[in-house]
Formats: C-alpha cells, structure tokens, sequence
C-alpha cells in the first residue's frame, strides 16, 4: 500500500535488496527487534533474516546500549514505528536502528557520522530535530554533508512558522512532513492530508531563520 501511495512500485520492484536504510533516534529501544518482527508478520512481509537488523550505540557497537529512556521523554514508540515504516518501504532493506545515548548534547549528531561513516549507510531517518541555533550552519557540512547520502527529517509538530526545526531545514536534508493518507476512489487511489489543528499544533513548515 505505501509503496503504491507514493508511486514506489517500479523503484521497489526489488524491495530494498541490497540497501542500508539507518535510522537514528535516541536511547534504547528493548524491543525494536521483537516489535519489528511483530509488524513484518501483521503486515505479511518476510520474516528478519539474520543481520537484516541490528541496533547499535551511536558510536556503532551493538554493545553496550544506551538506557532505556525515562517515562517522561519515551522513544519507544517513534523507533519502533521508524524501522516498521522502513520496512513497509523496502522489506529487504537492512536496516541499522543507532541509537544515542541521550536527545541532549551531541549524541544524536555522533551517531549521524556513524551511520554515514562506520555503517556505511546511504539513506539515514531521523524522526528528531530541535530550535534552530547559528550552529546549523556547520551543522550541515559536519553532520549533514557525506556525499551520495540522503538524509531525512521530521519537520515536527509544532504547525505552521511556530515549528521550524533543525535538522529538517537544512538544505542538505529532505524535510518530512506528517499526513494522513487514505484510500480513495480517485486516480490515485488516495488521499492526503498534512495534519492540522486550530491550536498550535501540526505539521512544522515556514521559513528558516538561519538556512
């Protein structure tokens, strides 16, 4: 259906064989892989082969882990939900959940560099971002600026000018914005909706200051 939606069907015809899709997000997520294999058999995609999916520390070992995150900042949900959606797009792909120690100071930019550099990534998701600082700028070729790599990032929640964050603002990054998508009777088969409420609230977008 999601390769359907978004006209994936011919680029998909291999279902990711052979690519490395890195998603970074922070702390750890002790069932990732339990909960991935959950998803791929709701979903009736091919059960993990061996390696297909490893979870490593942002400075790329599978051990030790980081912790599991506190009650009040849980990122549980947004990694499992990462890797299911990655394999949704591209069920052979293998995938690297890097996680970072924490979602303050630089852990999740470390593990950026690790991704592209130690994993050898060439697609990296990233579904964090922060305010804009006058950083960004080095931000961008620092953590941002490995050739032939293609980055994503959420675009937040924070609506319209109210939520413009880093890293989906950088040029060097695909901005990704959350929808609602729906089956319909029309040409394509679907509609779409960018999330919106009349509070402060929906898909980030607006202008940058810095970028």
């Amino acid at each position: 259906q999601f390769q359907a939606a978004y006209g994936l069907t011919a680029a998909s015809a291999a279902d990711g064989a052979g690519q490395t899709v890195a998603v970074v997000d922070a702390y750890n997520d002790p069932t990732a892989a339990s909960d991935l294999a959950a998803y791929r058999s709701a979903a009736g995609l091919p059960a993990l082969t061996s390696g297909q999916f490893t979870v490593y520390n942002q400075n790329g070992a599978t051990s030790p882990l980081p912790a599991t995150p506190p009650t009040s900042d849980d990122w549980t949900l947004e990694e499992s939900l990462d890797v299911d959606m990655v394999s949704a797009i591209c069920p052979l792909c293998k995938i690297d959940l890097v996680e970072a120690t924490n979602d303050s100071g630089n852990g999740l930019y470390v593990a950026e560099n690790t991704a592209a550099t130690t994993l050898g990534a060439k697609y990296i998701s990233n579904s964090w971002g922060g305010s804009e600082t006058s950083s960004d700028l080095t931000y961008d070729s620092e953590y941002f600026g490995h050739s032939g790599v293609v980055y994503t990032a959420s675009s937040g929640d924070g609506s319209y000018n109210a939520g413009v964050i880093y890293p989906a603002t950088s040029p060097n990054v695909v901005g990704v914005g959350g929808t609602s998508l729906s089956t319909a009777s029309n040409a394509r088969g679907w509609t779409e909706k960018v999330w919106y409420t009349n509070s402060n609230e929906g898909t980030g977008s607006g202008c940058s200051s810095n970028e």
